[in-house]
């Protein structure tokens, strides 16, 4: 796969089947696209300049509030996923926020320290610790971005818990990941099929990101039985391909073509499951903040100061 007769990722080189992701990729020209060009530009009255010119322009305080509505907890961990973690976002792309918090005594103490919940009309999502955990045990590709996080996106880390897994990255990248990651791009093709009232905005969007699950679960396949940690930003030459995809679009049936060559390589090469040296390290990784937690010694940060961190990041955009 790649831009152009390059490859997307160094790592995807060693597999065949990702070096041909986008180099056959069929972009799409015309009026359309030098449309797009002076939408992003800001000129007659394209959304970049609708979204200045706007006051909700992805404001720190909405988000603060958000992370309140969902939980009253301080917070051990804060940071930006989506579109800005993987290096993918535009000018209309929105902030995707993720957050642990710390659980009360008693919750600790009554084993109800387990959840994880989302706020209305924002895409801002809180769990505890042990859920935190959970999904690294389970493999889940979204939350193991969060060990591989680029520094521009992590927001705080307080309470030392991303620090805490980080080590553990290439160790909790299992089978289950790849697979995970395969299905997640199976059902954005079968949306991108059937959903005809999607906008172009829409559909590029979902096209670059299928190709960068595609893209990732190759690199991490590629290392066979030596770890590879999921990434959540692939490399700049594999980035600016997948931006030219969601500027100007992919041919639909090319990109069909990749997942079942993708999932063929992955299958004879990915990873093995989690080990249990690795349940056993993520296992302790976990109870050492609960302990810490649970005696008072845990930093962590309030959503208002959260709010503030965010806007300080946001002005660095």
């Amino acid at each position: 796969m790649g831009r152009g007769p390059r490859a997307l990722g160094a790592h995807a080189r060693r597999g065949r089947p990702a070096r041909r992701l986008v180099r056959r990729a069929r972009l799409r020209d015309g009026p359309r696209g030098a449309r797009d060009q002076r939408q992003r530009r800001g000129e007659a009255g394209g959304p970049r300049q609708r979204r200045l010119a706007g006051p909700q322009m992805t404001p720190a305080d909405t988000l603060a509030a958000a992370l309140l509505e969902v939980t009253d907890r301080p917070l051990l961990a804060v940071w930006v996923a989506g579109s800005h973690a993987h290096g993918l976002a535009d000018p209309l792309s929105d902030v995707d926020l993720r957050a642990v918090a710390a659980p009360s005594a008693d919750d600790i103490l009554m084993g109800e320290a387990r959840w994880t919940r989302s706020a209305a009309g924002a895409d801002v999502t809180v769990m505890t610790p042990l859920s935190f955990h959970d999904a690294m045990a389970k493999g889940s590709h979204t939350q193991l971005e969060a060990l591989t996080l680029p520094d521009d996106c992590l927001i705080s880390d307080a309470g030392g818990l991303l620090a805490a897994f980080r080590p553990l990255a290439g160790e909790l990248t299992t089978r289950a990941t790849v697979d995970s990651a395969l299905g997640n791009a199976r059902s954005n093709l079968h949306l991108l099929a059937r959903r005809g009232d999607w906008d172009e905005r829409r559909i590029r969007k979902t096209q670059a990101e299928t190709l960068r699950l595609l893209a990732a679960a190759g690199i991490v396949s590629s290392g066979g039985r030596t770890r590879v940690p999921w990434p959540c930003r692939l490399d700049p030459d594999d980035l600016e391909a997948l931006m030219q995809v969601r500027r100007e679009g992919m041919d639909p049936a090319e990109l069909e073509r990749q997942l079942p060559v993708v999932a063929e390589y992955a299958a004879a090469h990915r990873p093995p499951g989690l080990t249990k040296r690795a349940r056993a390290r993520a296992r302790d990784a976990a109870l050492r903040i609960q302990r810490a937690v649970l005696d008072g010694s845990a930093r962590t940060v309030t959503a208002g100061e959260a709010g503030a961190l965010l806007a300080e990041w946001e002005r660095r955009l």
